[in-house]
């Protein structure tokens, strides 16, 4: 399995993993998908290669945002979600934040 060319989940920033369900036919075949170890958020099945399940789950948003920053919490600046640690990427939006301290 290809693990070590995962990117971080967008969400969480919690370590991704390759998962595979073998499809019981008269051929060997899997559907792959990508599922983060923290939030367990994952990708669409893909059917035949681990590679489409990967190179789906490395896309990433080209969009930023920023956070704003109020008194014990902070906002992001495209969709409002509200953390209370700022993260790499917004937990809602998923969009790559620009300032991260």
């Amino acid at each position: 399995m290809n693990e070590e060319k995962l990117m971080p989940c967008p969400f969480c920033g919690g370590k991704a993993k390759i998962v595979e369900r073998p499809l019981r036919l008269q051929i060997e075949l899997s559907k792959f998908s990508v599922s983060c170890t923290n939030c367990h958020i994952s990708t669409k099945e893909h059917t035949g290669f681990e590679t489409s399940a990967i190179v789906d789950w490395n896309r990433r948003t080209e969009r930023k945002a920023k956070w704003l920053s109020e008194e014990g919490y902070h906002e992001c600046s495209e969709c409002g979600a509200c953390v209370q640690y700022k993260t790499t990427y917004c937990p809602d939006c998923g969009r790559r934040m620009e300032e991260v301290f």
